[in-house]
C-alpha cells in the first residue's frame, strides 16, 4: 500500500518503472515519492512547490533515471531519480 507522499491529500497519479524495480506517485499537494515496491518505503521524494498545483500524470524515462510530471499549471518537469544509495539527486528542469 502506498500513501500519498504528503499524507493528507489524494493520490493523483501512479507510474511502475520500465524496471519494475520503482513506483513513483504524484498527489494533489504538488508532490512526488518515489517507493522501491518490495519494501514499500519512499527511496526520493520531490516538491514541486503549491504555485505549480497538483501533480497529474507521472512516468519514468525509459533508462530508470528520472521522472517526468504533469502538473496542473500546464507544465511538464523532468525529476532526476534517485541514486544508488537511495538519496534524489534533486535536479529539475521544467519546459
Amino acid at each position: 500500500t502506498y500513501t500519498s507522499p504528503s499524507r493528507n491529500t489524494q493520490i493523483n497519479s501512479v507510474a511502475f518503472s520500465p524496471n519494475g524495480n520503482m513506483v513513483a506517485v504524484g498527489d494533489g499537494n504538488s508532490q512526488v515519492a518515489v517507493y522501491a515496491p518490495k519494501a514499500g518505503n519512499p527511496l526520493a521524494m520531490a516538491v514541486q512547490g503549491a504555485e505549480f498545483g497538483e501533480v497529474n500524470g507521472v512516468a519514468f524515462t525509459p533508462d530508470n533515471g528520472a521522472v517526468v510530471t504533469a502538473g496542473k499549471d500546464k507544465r511538464a518537469r523532468l525529476i532526476a531519480g534517485p541514486k544508488p544509495d537511495g538519496s534524489s539527486a534533486g535536479n529539475t528542469a521544467t519546459k
